[in-house]
């Protein structure tokens, strides 16, 4: 009986251990699979939680552009108002005049050909083109008065023969020098909002070929800058 006793034993407690062996690693696999799905959880929610945080910060540089736009916008439609405005005034006081209008990169453009305002070879205006140049320096004191400006002299590309100008440069600075001055001495025009410019034959309008392109390219425009002066405070 004591024999069949050890036997049992000997068949039994293995059994046991294994057992509770199997017991013991299953609990620390459920263990750890709980430990897991908690760390799981955890980034799922820092996930949400990051991506939540993206989409307000995404959400709120939408609204800052949109309302960065808005403000590019009113700015723009109130430049257009001001320009609009402004060209329909030159349009009226250059009527009849032959001078000519139009709006480009510079800005707009107020172009008078050489044989409305001076003599062939001169840089002195002459008297009939006073009305025209006071017509326009009204529209700039009335309407552009926070404009800067700038007066540009142009010639053809004939050498110069017979005039004490050495060069087209020195004969179209002069001219748009001119001009200038008429502005400041004559019509009070601010010379701060001023500057003046020759650039003798370049930049021609028509070819220098014959004689109708050079009296296109024989001129003085006065560009009147989109972009309002910026004020600034005097420091004392």
């Amino acid at each position: 009986m004591k024999t069949i006793f050890i036997r049992f034993s000997l068949f039994v407690l293995p059994l046991i251990f294994l057992t509770t062996g199997c017991s013991s690693t299953k609990s620390q696999l459920e263990y750890e699979n709980t430990l897991l799905k908690g760390r799981i959880s955890q980034l799922e929610r820092l996930h949400q939680d990051d991506l939540r945080r993206t989409k307000i910060d995404k959400e709120l540089q939408i609204n800052s552009l949109k309302s960065s736009n808005r403000g590019l916008m009113d700015k723009a439609s109130g430049l257009e108002l001001s320009r609009d405005e402004l060209a329909r005034s030159l349009a009226q006081e250059i009527a009849g005049y032959q001078a000519k209008l139009e709006l480009s990169n510079r800005g707009l453009v107020v172009t008078f050909l050489q044989d409305i305002l001076f003599d062939s070879g001169k840089a002195e205006i002459k008297e009939g083109a006073f009305s025209a140049l006071s017509n326009v320096a009204g529209v700039i004191r009335d309407k552009a008065k926070d404009h800067m400006l700038v007066i540009e002299g142009y010639t053809d590309n004939t050498p110069i023969r017979h005039s004490n100008w050495k060069t087209n440069w020195d004969l179209s600075s002069a001219r748009a020098l001119s001009v200038f001055h008429y502005f400041v001495e004559k019509e009070s025009i601010d010379p701060s909002r001023l500057s003046v410019m020759g650039n003798g034959s370049n930049r021609p309008l028509a070819s220098n070929d014959d004689a109708a392109g050079r009296k296109q390219n024989r001129r003085v425009e006065i560009v009147i800058f989109p972009e309002k002066i910026k004020r600034v405070a005097a420091v004392r």
